[in-house]
């Protein structure tokens, strides 16, 4: 692990390739079903082990059980972090990790560099595997209830479950989370699934410490899980609010006022992160796919498993705006200030997604615009998948080949953080310029 950065990208190339041969077998595929062909099976692995959701072929109906499994597995090792697993088992070995290594990984799930390392990982293993579980106990136990047999049960429970909590969106049943809207068991449990996943093993962390008073915690939030908190109740409020005014009369229509405002609520919590979605996206209005978009754009909290530009992120640009309009010289925010080293990542991070967007928009926009598709559709479906969130708007099966290679890219680059990516070429032909001051002269901007 001499090179964190390359063996981050190298490592998730391998398990995609892996997957996509596995998916690619005749035995992967449901009898009297055609196999994937080797693009489909690429894409389907890549949208797995990225934890993204979109799907070229409905998966109930496509793959058999091994087939099911090979999913399970690929979103279960790109939703914990494959770097995540390597490190814990090299942990639990007695083997050595680099300095770098050790803050790539920290970084990675989110935690401070001086924590233990040893720790860090066994409570992200641990947490992860114990949410997953809770939550497929509880949904097999449902399921059971509801007719379905032990075995039967116990399989889609923990494929909900391990789906939900990767933030991953795939689902083994006929016509996905829609088909159980009324159902408050699947619904309310996957929500929590979602947003366990969507807050990061840190912040996960320090609330169970907090709850239990343990570690030394003295009940004291760190700046960082409470800018989660906050932001994730700003952002599910929003999508909450928005949702319910502007589709209550229309994608809403002919439901009670009861599942109305569930099924808004869902759409607020699961939909930002996840490509859970309860209600058909193409039938909503332009107002909620704008506003969906912007959602998903932001994503969950740093070292979870949802994608986009992470909502610390976004909360450090809005704090930043306001310390510049005050007048004010550096960003505090609760009696803290923000270092100016995060407040510029954290406009690199905004930027390098802006751009991944974009190019992906644009190349949707030149291998699809000759074939009739809505330009619409194509941008919800390019940061869609550079956010790895998963939702749609139908546009996903009709791609055309080259469509369907931009949108691996995507999801790809997107998954392993477009930092990363940008870091690795950046650093490959340049020399070190961090201690190289030049002097100052002033540049008109606004």
């Amino acid at each position: 692990m001499a090179r964190p950065e390359l063996t981050l990208l190298t490592v998730f190339l391998v398990a995609i390739a892996i997957g996509a041969g596995l998916l690619a077998l005749p035995v992967s595929s449901r009898a009297g079903m055609p196999h994937l062909a080797p693009l489909d099976a690429l894409f389907m692995s890549t949208s797995a082990t990225c934890v993204t959701g979109l799907a070229v072929v409905d998966v109930a109906s496509q793959f058999s059980a091994f087939g099911q499994a090979v999913i399970l597995f690929l979103i279960q090792l790109g939703g914990v972090g494959i770097m995540t697993f390597a490190a814990f088992f090299m942990v639990v070995l007695g083997r050595e990790l680099t300095a770098k290594s050790e803050a790539l990984i920290s970084s990675t799930i989110g935690g401070e560099e001086n924590r233990s390392l040893r720790y860090l990982l066994k409570s992200t293993i641990g947490m992860a595997f114990g949410c997953e579980l809770a939550g497929a106990a509880v949904l097999a136990w449902h399921a059971h209830g509801l007719g379905h047999s032990w075995p039967s049960a116990l399989w889609h429970g923990l494929f909900q479950a391990v789906s939900a909590f990767c933030n991953a969106g795939i689902s083994i049943e006929h016509g996905g989370i829609a088909t159980s809207r009324t159902d408050w068991v699947v619904m309310g449990v996957t929500a929590i699934l979602v947003v366990a996943g969507s807050l990061g093993f840190v912040v996960l962390s320090e609330l169970a410490n907090r709850a239990a008073n343990i570690r030394g915690t003295g009940g004291r939030l760190s700046l960082h899980t409470v800018i989660v908190l906050e932001a994730m109740a700003v952002l599910c409020a929003v999508g909450f609010a928005s949702f319910a005014i502007v589709e209550w009369g229309q994608s809403l229509a002919g439901m009670g006022a009861v599942e109305k405002t569930a099924v808004a609520a869902f759409q607020a919590v699961a939909s930002r992160t996840s490509g859970f979605a309860p209600v058909d996206m193409a039938a909503t209005s332009p107002v909620t796919k704008f506003a969906t978009t912007v959602l998903i754009f932001i994503g969950g909290a740093p070292g979870s498993a949802a994608g986009g530009i992470k909502s610390t992120t976004a909360a450090i640009l809005v704090l930043t705006m306001a310390a510049v309009v005050r007048g004010e010289r550096c960003v505090s925010v609760r009696m803290r200030t923000i270092p100016a080293v995060v407040t510029g990542q954290a406009v690199a991070s905004f930027m390098t997604m802006v751009f991944l967007a974009l190019a992906t928009a644009i190349a949707l926009l030149v291998t699809e615009g000759g074939r009739g598709a809505d330009p619409a559709s194509l941008i919800f479906e390019a940061v869609s998948a550079c956010s790895t969130t998963g939702l749609s708007l139908g546009a996903t099966g009709t791609l055309s080949w080259a469509g369907r290679i931009v949108t691996v890219v995507a999801m790809y680059v997107g998954r392993i953080g477009p930092l990363t990516a940008a870091f690795l070429v950046g650093r490959a032909g340049g020399r070190d310029m961090s201690l190289t001051r030049f002097p100052e002269e002033d540049v008109i901007v606004g």
